[in-house]
């Protein structure tokens, strides 16, 4: 039986310069082959360019380490500038933490 680390992660609000950064500071010592992060959008209402390239970064050093991310509940403007971004490529899409979890 193979244990993984689940960890889910709650945005809200707006994310830009300031709090990409403070996104990409969090998220920056996850690593490791056991670990999930999951991404919870749902309160989320708007990603700038800066808080792209954060959700990059970040999805990159988790994945490189050997660790995966997905993203749950993303709506609206959000799932407008992911599909513009191609991001589902990417990373996963999952429509609840549940369903990203299972």
């Amino acid at each position: 039986m193979e244990i993984k680390t689940i960890t889910v992660i709650r945005l809200k609000g707006r994310m830009d310069a300031l709090s990409a950064q403070l996104f990409e500071q969090r998220l920056r010592p996850m690593e490791g082959a056991d670990l999930i992060v999951v991404v919870d959008m749902d309160e989320l209402e708007y990603v700038s360019s800066a808080g792209l390239r954060s959700i990059l970064a970040v999805a990159k050093k988790i994945q490189a380490g050997g660790g995966q991310i997905r993203f749950c509940n993303v709506k609206g403007l959000v799932d407008e500038i992911f599909r513009c971004a191609n991001l589902a490529s990417l990373i996963p899409m999952c429509k609840s933490w549940k369903e990203a979890i299972f």
